[in-house]
């Protein structure tokens, strides 16, 4: 039998532990506000002003994740509204400086929590309970990415709407009023971003729970909690429909690498769970590398893993434990997407647990924690949430600014090239010219699957006046046409500054097309018919 909190929605102390929950959340999460921009912060808050613009809270809602950085559309087509408009609406708020933007992450993570509580607060026996699961969620240091860096936020805008939509159908007798809330809940979930997704089967789900449509011996479709189903379905056709006008390719692009994500889908299962029990990690997870080189008997083992969740996942439901099963299926299900992250080379793991951890909590609260006795079960909460108090503050630390970050990755992933990038690229800025060339010639030799390294050697060259060497860095290594145009303008003006006028047309005539300013010097070099010859 489920056992479930008290009914009829949060008592007035149940708001009472929901605000404590929040208050920790805050205390715990308080030493990220001194954290500065990092990584894809610089491109998309600080080197832009398209978010600082009046309309941009609307004007989001047009374009894809990177248009606020100026960006072509990633290969992963991402489009996560509802962050940019937060974005949008900090800088209006409070300027440009990072602090504001670490206050509304805290604060939209706290609101979170306490949301989680009132939600673990109708399925569970009791607030205590309650508390301690989401406490446990709300300090474990997997938030990190999602609550400290700032451009995590998608991660804490879709679970903040989703568990809210979860929340408004966990109670019987769903009205109009609270249908609507509930749709259009889930509609924002999944504009905060992709994994939103996950809340529309739970809640349509879970509506029918509250309402006991789910009784056992019932047909299935009597189980189903009609009028929210069809809620759910024209939130997701809302927001298909404003994914398909902003994505270049229509509301499914970004979906060619599927296949290959489904065959590693049970290792990202399984690296997940490993991850939420033991968050050990602190920096930026890149797990492509780790993919490929993964074995066969390892492959096969996750393989067996993963049949063995889903064989627990159903046997709970067979036996009448339905929300238990609906969590698990809700852990795993928010996790999908990270394959095709993985299998195209993209980095980040922690941040996606994000969603779908309270899932996880839950199912195993109703399948095996509700047997330990009480003073044990307050130990095991209070020792746990301490060490992951922790554990997050030092995941904290390394968000707090860019040379923490990749050193930590580095540290981490000693054979995985981007956290040298990361590292090069931050002492280059900082003109610490001969360690970003140790950085970057060790990234180059460990054989990089993006071409930033050489992009970036080729602008150390370029200070240096090597403008041959500059240009080979690139060349040698890339097609011309996946070079920045505004690269191979600074390669043709390091030509010219030195009087070498053949090689700088040449490659002034070769951005041009793509970039104004190679045309306009191109003219005013005024070059003669034929004059042209390769750098």
């Amino acid at each position: 039998m489920q056992q479930r909190g008290e009914p009829g929605g949060a008592t007035g102390r149940h708001l009472r532990w929901a605000l404590a929950v929040a208050l920790l959340t805050v205390l715990v999460w308080s030493p990220s506000l001194s954290g500065e921009f990092v990584w894809d912060d610089v491109s998309n808050l600080v080197d832009t002003d398209r978010l600082r613009a009046p309309g941009a809270v609307l004007e989001a809602f047009r374009h894809d994740a990177m248009w606020s950085a100026g960006a072509e559309q990633a290969a992963v087509a991402t489009y996560r509204p509802l962050a940019l408009a937060s974005f949008a609406l900090d800088f209006q708020l409070h300027g440009p400086g990072p602090l504001g933007f670490h206050i509304s992450s805290v604060l939209l993570h706290a609101l979170a929590a306490a949301l989680l509580f009132l939600f673990f607060a109708r399925w569970t026996r009791g607030p205590a309970v309650a508390f301690g699961l989401a406490v446990i969620w709300a300090v474990h240091p997997t938030a990190a990415e999602a609550v400290a860096w700032i451009n995590g936020r998608s991660e804490v805008l879709a679970f903040l709407c989703g568990i809210s939509a979860a929340l408004v159908v966990s109670r019987p007798g769903l009205g109009v009023g609270r249908l609507l809330a509930a749709g259009l809940l889930l509609l924002l979930a999944l504009c905060g971003k992709e994994t939103g997704i996950i809340f529309v089967p739970v809640t349509v789900w879970l509506a029918g729970e509250a309402d006991g449509r789910a009784a056992p011996g019932r047909p299935l479709l009597e189980r189903v909690h009609w009028p929210m189903a069809v809620s759910a379905v024209a939130a997701l056709g809302a927001y298909f429909l404003l994914r398909d006008q902003a994505l270049t390719g229509g509301a499914a692009a970004g979906m060619g690498h599927a296949p290959q994500a489904v065959m590693a889908l049970p290792a990202v299962w399984a690296r997940a769970l490993q991850a939420a029990i033991m968050p050990l990690d602190r920096a930026v997870v890149h797990l492509h590398l780790w993919l490929l080189e993964m074995p066969s008997p390892e492959r096969v083992a996750y393989g067996a893993a993963a049949a063995l969740t889903l064989a627990i996942v159903g046997a709970a439901w067979w036996k009448g434990e339905r929300v238990a099963a609906v969590a698990l299926l809700w852990w795993l299900g928010s996790l999908t997407p990270v394959a095709l992250v993985v299998v195209k080379s993209w980095p980040g793991l922690y941040r996606w647990l994000y969603v779908g951890l309270p899932g996880l909590l839950l199912g195993a609260w109703l399948l095996a924690l509700h047997r330990i006795p009480g003073r044990a079960l307050r130990l095991i909460f209070f020792s746990v949430a301490g060490l992951l108090t922790l554990q997050t503050q030092r995941a904290i630390a390394v968000w707090h600014d860019d040379g923490a970050l990749w050193m930590q990755m580095i540290e981490e992933q000693p054979d995985e090239a981007f956290g040298y990038i990361g590292l090069g690229s931050y002492v280059l800025y900082r003109g610490q010219r001969d360690l970003a060339r140790e950085l970057l010639e060790k990234a180059i030799a460990l054989t990089p699957r993006r071409p930033e390294p050489y992009f970036l050697m080729a602008s150390l060259k370029i200070d240096e006046g090597d403008c041959e060497g500059a240009w080979k860095a690139v060349a040698s290594r890339v097609s011309t046409d996946i070079i920045p145009a505004h690269l191979i303008g600074q390669v043709a003006r390091c030509f010219e500054g030195r009087g070498d006028r053949a090689p700088a047309i040449s490659l002034y005539r070769l951005c041009a097309p793509r970039f104004a300013p190679c045309g306009d010097r191109l003219r005013g070099m005024n070059p003669r018919e034929g004059e042209a010859g390769g750098p």
